[in-house]
């Protein structure tokens, strides 16, 4: 996954020079987020989340499962970790789950 790190980092360069802000589509986070939490919990599915959105450094995670929405609120700070990892920068802060 560093060719995603590379293709953010350039995608920043390029926004930088042309004048415009610094900031992630949702949808690259989004899917870490999905990759990063099959990788850990094998027998979740997308279909188990009802919504990831990211907003602001927030990932907001709604689900209607309470059992997975307590196992990703107990590792949220290991997911948030390796997204970062992955992303090559501090994007996502904080992780909230509904």
């Amino acid at each position: 996954m560093k060719a995603l790190a590379d293709l953010i980092k350039k995608r920043k360069e390029k926004r930088k020079a042309l004048g415009g802000g610094v900031g992630l589509e949702e949808n690259v986070v989004s899917s870490l987020f999905f990759s990063m939490s099959e990788k850990e919990f094998p027998n979740l599915a997308r279909a188990d989340f009802k919504k990831v959105t990211f907003r602001q450094g927030r990932l907001f995670v709604l689900t209607d499962h309470p059992g997975i929405a307590s196992e990703i609120s107990r590792y949220r700070e290991k997911l948030r970790g390796k997204i970062n990892m992955e992303l090559g920068t501090e994007a996502v802060k904080e992780i909230k789950i509904k």
